[in-house]
């Protein structure tokens, strides 16, 4: 079991070292809402202390099933790469995006202002209204896409990620059974043919000597095993 053991650590260690780099990533953004750095901060860190209790008890484990059980709830029981990692980006994209979405409105009410001033001033303005009103539709567009974005993924746990992706995994394993038999199948192939192929059975002649009963079968022979030499 120790190598067993060994390996798992190494996995706890590397996910533990990610969850800390997490919550580095979430203190360190500026434009995140408090309420969602909170919120994704404390599922890092009940991950990271599940994970610390995992390590412990595979320390102690002595029956491979039970051993075995705590290596694969590693991955399915905190899906630290899969979504952990994934979900604290989008949290920290999305509240960012939305933050400069706003200051851009920010932006165009002042520009507004502006091209009003210049244009009661007796100035065409004409073409800085256009820029302005395609600017305007550009940024409703991009609130409309960002809008949400944080608050969609990060209520997410590993259940609901294991329940989504749990007949892919299915399908990956089938893939791979199958490639395995399409393996065996093509290197009984390519030994069939380093072979040539069967030989006939032959009748006794004369002298004790195994001969084809008929000379075009023979030379049927020969050329399949010159063919099959030159594959």
């Amino acid at each position: 079991l120790v190598g067993e053991k060994a390996r798992c650590t190494a996995a706890i260690d590397v996910r533990l070292t990610t969850l800390t780099r997490l919550n580095g990533s979430l203190a360190a953004a500026k434009s995140i809402t408090a309420g969602h750095k909170s919120t994704q901060a404390a599922s890092n860190t009940a991950a990271a202390s599940g994970l610390g209790a995992l390590k412990t008890k595979i320390a102690a484990d002595t029956d491979p099933a039970t051993l075995g059980t705590d290596c694969r709830s590693i991955v399915e029981g905190y899906r630290v790469f899969a979504l952990r990692a994934p979900q604290t980006h989008l949290v920290i994209a999305g509240d960012t995006e939305a933050s400069a979405v706003a200051k851009l409105n920010d932006v165009v009410s002042r520009l507004s202002d502006a091209i009003d001033k210049a244009g009661a001033a007796g100035k065409d303005v004409t073409a800085a209204q256009a820029a302005l009103t395609d600017l305007t539709a550009k940024l409703a567009d991009a609130a409309a896409k960002t809008n949400g974005v944080a608050d969609s993924v990060i209520g997410f746990a590993p259940a609901d990620y294991n329940a989504d992706h749990c007949g892919d995994e299915g399908h990956a394993r089938d893939h791979a059974t199958s490639g395995r038999r399409r393996g065996q199948s093509g290197r009984r192939d390519r030994e069939r043919r380093r072979q040539g192929p069967p030989r006939r059975r032959q009748s006794p002649g004369r002298g004790g000597q195994g001969v084809e009963r008929r000379g075009g079968k023979r030379r049927l022979t020969v050329l399949a095993r010159r063919v099959a030499m030159l594959r």
